[in-house]
């Protein structure tokens, strides 16, 4: 049986969900209605992790969705960096540009709460060198859509800025 905290927060993410999906389907000139639902969701996702963090009391357990409220707080800069352009500033918003910046980096530190919350719970010699395999992984698919796909695309004037974050 789930409890009543969490019957309410999947139905306050379904309901998120619907409403963000059906106003986009439906409406989709409107966009200032859609750029606040979009901030709408990292916010409530920033308090509702506020809100745990107060509620528990393990080190480790702490540690781990400080890790994730930063990330989440990265996602939601981002957000507000491309709401920001896209609406008020009616511009597109570059690719790459802040926002992707702040995107990648939110999947950076969720990346490093995972690895924490694996090595603090799991055994750390093991966690290491399944590290060491995603990233040998990684790096061979990464290499891989670099001359593939990547470098295809991008001009060779491209600045150190743009590549980095492509």
């Amino acid at each position: 049986m789930i409890p009543l905290q969490k019957k309410q927060s999947i139905m306050i993410v379904v309901i998120y969900a619907f409403i963000y999906y059906t106003w986009i389907l439906l409406w989709p000139d409107l966009k200032l209605v859609g750029s606040i639902i979009a901030i709408i969701g990292p916010v409530l996702t920033l308090l509702f992790i506020s809100c745990s963090l107060q509620r528990i009391k393990e080190k480790e357990e702490k540690n781990f969705w400080r890790i994730v409220f930063i990330g989440c707080f990265s996602y939601f800069i981002g957000e507000l960096i491309w709401r920001y352009r896209e609406y008020y500033l009616g511009i597109d918003d570059p690719f790459p540009g802040w926002a992707n910046l702040f995107y990648n980096l939110f999947v950076f530190i969720y990346s490093i709460a995972v690895f924490y919350k694996v090595y603090v719970t799991g055994k750390k010699y093991r966690t290491i060198q399944v590290f060491f395999d995603c990233f040998i992984m990684m790096t061979v698919l990464t290499t891989i859509s670099w001359v593939y796909f990547l470098n295809p695309l991008l001009d060779k004037a491209s600045s150190m800025f743009k590549l980095a974050i492509s």
